[in-house]
């Protein structure tokens, strides 16, 4: 019997009380950064560099929305991509959660999927 444990970003197959295959994946930052400049810019119409998304990410970015002690709401300046103006809006960690889903998904799929098919098969 082969049990698999996940342990993000950790995967194994365990089978007979040892490890048969492990996998550990990271995602780069810089796809969470990306993540957060491509949501400000379609969510809220605007622009931040990033250096504001690290900052963003830092204090407030979140995998999952729920959280027993969510982070305090952000202020981010930036420009109005409409008017060309400073903005500033205010963010929460759950909108940063919205904002990493994809990357976080696709990551977790890539990681039990590779690291299922290089298990060796069990021969009978």
């Amino acid at each position: 019997m082969s049990i698999l444990v996940v342990e993000p970003p950790e995967i194994a197959v365990i089978a007979l009380g040892g490890i048969v295959c492990d996998k550990s994946v990271k995602v780069a930052g810089d796809v969470f950064t990306n993540d957060i400049i491509y949501y400000m810019r379609t969510q809220h119409n605007l622009y931040v560099g990033d250096r504001t998304a690290e900052k963003i990410k830092i204090q407030i970015g979140a995998a999952t929305e729920d959280l027993e002690v969510p982070p305090d709401e952000m202020n981010v300046q930036g420009r109005d991509l409409l008017t060309g103006k400073p903005k500033q809006v205010q963010i929460t960690h759950r909108e940063i959660s919205k904002a990493l889903d994809k990357s976080i998904l696709r990551n977790r799929g890539f990681r039990y999927g590779n690291t299922l098919t290089n298990t060796p098969r069990t021969r009978s």
